[in-house]
């Protein structure tokens, strides 16, 4: 077994480490010898990694847990937020045992082109979403033995940083809430309009209904451009693809389709992916 590490926040005593050596002892034994490592980020608490796994009692993480879920709620002024913040400050110093959270974390191998290696994770999922230090979010796409292969969506990666598994898979927010709205590929907005008050979400990997689920062609779908609906007869749900060579209007044309459902009750979704 690897030297277990111990980020511990200043000031800390002797007494202090003890007892933390004492709530691990059932489960690895009196004889843990930690690497003490002193960490201000912490704010207080600690972060013990032991055997591949990380149990974190830091008030950092909490007060980070507290942010996402008042800000996903809508709604909270910059007072609120702040007193919520501090009365929970005041609830956690009060206690004498704190509470753990407990997961696994991988290790950053290589970074290359929005695709990381990463060594551990070893009960990470296909699909499910990690979590990169410095907040960089990523999908993995790849499991094997020892490690795991991930899609960066967002952000950059140092080489040797930690990786936590979020526990969930990749799923985006569904229902007229989205109408109108531009989201990036996990469904979070990026369009400066505030959260998306969703009830419902549903997996990024999901089964197509089948063709006899569907409902069948009967309605034209009109472009708005003579030449084409004139030649190319195209049906409300129908798939017809654009195809030529870059930079001869492609994009044009969808987008000019789209345009021209504004009057007929036509959901449209306008899909960008980049590559280089």
């Amino acid at each position: 077994m690897e030297r277990p590490v111990l980020l511990i926040a200043p000031p800390y005593d002797e007494e202090t480490i003890k007892t933390i050596k004492a709530g691990f002892a059932k489960q690895y034994g009196d004889d843990l010898d930690f690497e003490i490592v002193e960490n201000d980020k912490l704010l207080g608490g600690f972060i013990a990694i032991i055997n591949g796994r990380v149990y974190d009692t830091s008030f950092s993480t909490r007060l980070h847990e507290i942010s996402k879920q008042l800000s996903s709620s809508g709604g909270k002024t910059s007072e609120s937020i702040s007193s919520t913040v501090g009365s929970f400050l005041k609830r956690r110093a009060q206690k004498i045992k704190l509470d753990k959270t407990v997961y696994e974390y991988g290790e950053i191998e290589s970074y290359s082109d929005g695709i990381v290696k990463i060594k551990g994770l070893s009960k990470c999922r296909y699909g499910e979403l990690l979590d990169f230090d410095g907040g960089a979010v990523g999908l993995t796409l790849d499991l094997h033995m020892g490690g795991v292969g991930a899609a960066l969506l967002d952000g950059a990666v140092p080489t040797s940083s930690l990786v936590r598994p979020t526990g969930r898979v990749a799923e985006v927010p569904v229902g007229d809430q989205l109408l109108g709205r531009v989201v990036d590929p996990i469904g979070r907005p990026i369009d400066g309009k505030g959260e998306i008050d969703s009830t419902k979400n549903r997996p990024i990997e999901s089964p197509a209904p089948s063709i006899m689920d569907r409902t069948s062609v009967g309605k034209a779908l009109e472009t708005g451009l003579l030449s084409i609906d004139s030649m190319v007869p195209i049906g409300r749900g129908q798939r017809e693809l654009i195809i030529g060579d870059r930079q001869t209007g492609k994009t044009s044309i969808a987008l000019a389709a789209v345009m021209n459902q504004r009057k007929h009750g036509v959901y449209c979704v306008y899909c960008a992916i980049g590559q280089k």
